[in-house]
C-alpha cells in the first residue's frame, strides 16, 4: 500500500484579483513537493511536473513520502472514529432520502458562508467546484460526496463552526432519494475497493 499522499498540515494562499479569499490546500506528502504561498505555485524537485496537481503527486512512482501514513482498512475500520463518521454519514444521507434537499435560498445562504470561511480548501476544483471544509467535520478532503456541492443540500447537515445550521428539506422527491443512495453505495464501493 502507498503511503497518503496529503499531510495534516495545511498552505494558505494570499488572495488575489481572482480569488478574493484566502485559499487553504493541504501539503503533499512528498520530499521533492515545495510550494511557493506568495504565487500560490507548486514544484517539483524531481523536475516531473511543473506545478504538480495532487493527483500527479499522487501517480508518481518516484514520489518519497516524508511521513509514511499508510493505515490498514482493517484497522480504519475498527476504530472508534470511523464507526461514528459512518453513523453521522448515514444520518445525514438518510435526512435527504426522507425529506428532500434543502431549498436553493437556503445552499446558496450556506454557501455564501462556506466561501468567506476560512477553513474552506479547494484543491481539486475538479471535483467539487465549492471545495470542502476542514473546520472539524471530519470528512475526508476530496471525497466527492463530502464536498460542499453536496453537502449544502442535506437538511441535516450543520457547520461544525456553527455559523449555520440543520434547516428543512423541501419535501421528498424521487430524485433527491436516488442521489443519495447513489452517493452512499459510491461511498460503500470506494471504502472497500482494493488498495492500488
Amino acid at each position: 500500500m502507498k503511503s497518503k499522499i496529503f499531510l495534516d498540515s495545511f498552505y494558505h494562499c494570499k488572495p488575489t484579483s481572482e480569488s478574493p479569499f484566502v485559499r487553504s490546500f493541504q501539503d503533499i506528502n512528498c520530499k521533492a513537493w515545495s510550494v511557493d504561498t506568495t504565487e500560490c505555485k507548486t514544484s517539483c524537485a524531481l523536475k516531473i511536473h511543473d506545478s504538480p496537481t495532487p493527483l500527479e503527486c499522487a501517480k508518481c512512482e518516484k514520489r518519497e513520502p516524508i511521513i509514511d501514513i499508510t493505515i490498514k482498512k482493517t484497522e480504519l475500520l475498527e476504530s472508534p472514529s470511523f464507526i461514528k463518521k459512518t453513523i453521522n454519514y448515514a444520518k445525514a444521507e438518510t435526512s435527504q432520502i426522507v425529506s428532500g434537499k434543502v431549498s436553493e435560498d437556503i445552499f446558496e445562504n450556506r454557501k455564501k458562508i462556506c466561501m468567506s470561511c476560512e477553513h474552506l480548501t479547494n484543491p481539486k476544483p475538479d471535483v467539487d467546484p465549492i471545495g470542502w471544509c476542514k473546520g472539524g467535520c471530519g470528512c475526508v478532503v476530496g471525497n466527492p460526496r463530502a464536498g460542499l456541492s453536496q453537502k449544502l443540500y442535506i437538511p441535516s447537515v450543520s457547520c461544525p463552526k456553527n455559523k449555520w445550521g440543520t434547516e428543512r428539506g423541501e419535501g421528498f422527491k424521487i430524485s433527491d432519494s436516488l442521489d443519495s443512495i447513489k452517493g452512499i453505495a459510491t461511498s460503500v464501493k470506494n471504502l472497500f475497493e482494493k488498495d492500488k
